[in-house]
């Protein structure tokens, strides 16, 4: 049944939940629904946790961005927090996003976003990988092209250090799925694929709003 596997899981990862998370946030005017955003976000943060602490230097972070977005939507204002681009014109309108007391919802969403892009590529790269790919190469090639730019530099230190530590490409698919190699980079492929809509989406409208470079 379809319908049940798109709720939220337990603490255990699934390839096709978060897949299928991803697909949900596109709301039928077309607008990113913030709450599913969230949702996806928080099972993608569970598939990095699975691989280990190399990544924990992405997730640690995301589950702290995504409790302050929560926040927001829970919150007096949470109305205008119902979709991604109800976010940033409600905070672009009240200046909100120029206050530095406290993170605002688009300087938030902004880290979240080119972490997303970082595990996009990942998963991308993994989906079309061959038998002799390195894991360890692919992460740190596509960190490097991505969230690297934007930490300081013992971090990209480390970071580098860390994934060298990832499993190999066969123990790292049997960790995703128990299925057979082949299927797991189908849904690998999936998941990249369902992601880049809503990440294109996200970066058109930081482009828009001028956002890109929130402090």
């Amino acid at each position: 049944n379809m319908a049940d596997s798109s709720a939220p899981s337990d603490g255990k990862f699934s390839l096709p939940v978060v897949t299928d998370a991803f697909k949900q946030i596109k709301r039928e005017d077309g607008e990113l629904d913030l709450t599913k955003y969230n949702v996806a976000y928080r099972e993608v943060t569970k598939l990095l946790d699975m691989l280990g602490t190399v990544f924990s230097f992405v997730t640690s972070d995301a589950k702290s961005k995504i409790e302050i977005l929560e926040a927001y939507r829970a919150s007096e204002q949470g109305e205008h927090y119902t979709t991604i681009e109800s976010m940033l014109q409600y905070e672009k309108d009240t200046g909100i996003v120029l206050n530095n007391d406290k993170p605002s919802g688009a300087r938030t969403l902004l880290r979240l976003h080119r972490a997303l892009k970082f595990i996009m590529e990942f998963m991308h790269r993994m989906g079309k990988s061959s038998s002799d790919a390195k894991v360890s190469t692919m992460a740190s090639e596509c960190y490097h092209e991505t969230l690297a730019n934007y930490h300081v530099w013992f971090v990209r230190k480390a970071a580098g250090i860390a994934f060298y530590t990832l499993p190999t490409r066969k123990s790292f698919l049997e960790k995703l799925c128990k299925e057979e190699e082949d299927v797991v980079l189908g849904m690998i492929s999936e998941l990249a694929a369902a992601i880049l809509p809503v990440y294109d989406q996200t970066e058109e409208l930081y482009t828009k709003f001028d956002f890109h470079d929130l402090p």
